[in-house]
């Protein structure tokens, strides 16, 4: 047992390595200028045990995509149900800020990545029309529907209009002020009710 959890403690050291060292070098050199063997050599590891992590260059930014996404449908629908939607969302994403609280200083440097590299932008607005579809669904479970209808596709198309339109203002202002705050002042402006 001691074993399989010293092996998982050194697997995720090797994992944070690897995602540290692309980060750095994906700011210092740019995404295309970088390649998995500089990867691989700055974090002292092997090409192929790059592989064993991550898919790709892309893989290393978007690795949490579908986990991030799942944490906040599950936290999407713990809002109790009488809570207009996009107060929900905005109240769920609060919800989710201890995880993102640890994190802002990553968070800064792959959305930093992101909108500086055109393919990686690309890829981001396919994630983000893959979690308004999750999105809309998750609305239509919350109102006790077996299908999303045309205002659950909107209402998630407009959080995750909101959501994009803040992390790129926070990253435009150097990430200086609290993300979540950020967030939750975003969904203000759009939301039946303002957060007390």
């Amino acid at each position: 047992m001691a074993d399989a959890s010293l092996r998982e403690r050194k697997k995720q050291k090797t994992r944070e390595a690897l995602e540290e060292a692309a980060i750095r070098l994906f700011l210092e050199k740019g995404y295309s200028g970088t390649s998995i063997e500089d990867i691989a050599s700055e974090a002292e590891v092997s090409r192929r045990t790059f592989f064993r992590y991550f898919g790709s260059k892309e893989g290393v930014i978007f690795a949490d995509a579908d986990q991030q996404g799942a944490a906040m449908v599950q936290a999407l629908l713990a809002q109790p149900r009488d809570v207009p939607p996009l107060n929900a969302y905005r109240d769920a994403i609060v919800a989710l800020s201890q995880v993102v609280a640890s994190d802002q200083e990553a968070i800064l440097a792959k959305q930093k990545v992101v909108m500086n590299t055109f393919e990686l932008r690309t890829r981001a607005s396919e994630i983000a029309r893959q979690w308004r579809g999750r999105f809309a669904e998750t609305l239509a479970t919350r109102a006790g529907r077996d299908q999303p209808d045309e205002s659950d596709g909107i209402l998630a198309g407009v959080a995750i209009a909101v959501l994009t339109a803040a992390i790129e203002d926070w990253v435009a202002a150097g990430g200086r002020d609290d993300l979540i705050e950020r967030l939750r002042r975003a969904f203000d402006v759009v939301c039946e009710e303002p957060s007390g």
